[in-house]
């Protein structure tokens, strides 16, 4: 079983699914020649990997799966429930052609474990496959103004939910996609206290993962960007 943490010798087992064959091809160039990534296959659409697996009667199970945004969102939402629970553990990490807002909403509240713009660059993007499978976060920075607009748009809950100082400094980490040992030593602070602390902040906003931590905390104006 692989750790969250990549060792010098083992890879990353990806899946592609992706309808525009020139960005499926690109994405593969990509991984192809990052030598911490092996690519399972790539697959045009969500179907053809469904019928692929009920065919072959063969069950992939990647680490991290890489997914473009179809033309029906319905039809990504409805996938990823259904990944998160046949392929626990496993990461997902969303590619999009779209800065909307409204997309970004739906997409991170399904608990992702990233989503970028399909102009990443190439080593942006072999940041955010490293990241994420590591158990952390990443989004690219062209969903950022969407954040500000939502800073001066909606009153923040700061106040009424009562984050304590060191939960707030905890949360500034987690959104900078640290994990629970680095920001621990950050902090001078067990990984055990972060943990803690990262249970408390899901429970006073409401949500279950740090996808849904990052996009209240986002919503409601609590990180600081400077």
């Amino acid at each position: 079983m692989k750790t969250d943490l990549l060792s010098s010798t083992e890879k990353i087992d990806s899946i592609i699914i992706e309808g525009n064959e020139f960005l499926r091809r690109g994405v593969e160039a990509v991984l192809d020649n990052l030598d911490f990534v092996h690519i399972q296959r790539a697959f045009t659409c969500i179907e053809e990997f469904e019928l692929t697996r009920s065919g072959e009667g063969y069950r992939y199970f990647p680490d991290l799966f890489i997914l473009g945004v179809p033309s029906s969102i319905e039809s990504i939402e409805c996938f990823v429930r259904k990944i998160k629970n046949e392929f626990k553990g496993t990461k997902i990490l969303i590619i999009s052609g779209v800065v909307d807002e409204g997309l970004f909403d739906r997409i991170i509240r399904l608990g992702v474990d990233g989503m970028i713009i399909n102009t990443i660059s190439s080593d942006d993007f072999a940041r955010s496959v490293r990241l994420v499978y590591e158990g952390k976060t990443f989004f690219s920075e062209e969903y950022l103004p969407f954040f500000t607009q939502r800073f001066t748009q909606e009153s923040t809950k700061e106040d009424s939910l009562q984050f304590s100082k060191r939960e707030l400094e905890v949360l500034q980490w987690v959104v900078e996609g640290l994990s629970s040992q680095e920001i621990g030593a950050k902090l001078n602070i067990s990984a055990k206290t972060v943990n803690n602390h990262r249970a408390s902040l899901n429970s006073k906003a409401g949500v279950k993962n740090t996808a849904g931590l990052i996009s209240f905390a986002l919503k409601n104006g609590m990180i600081d960007f400077g």
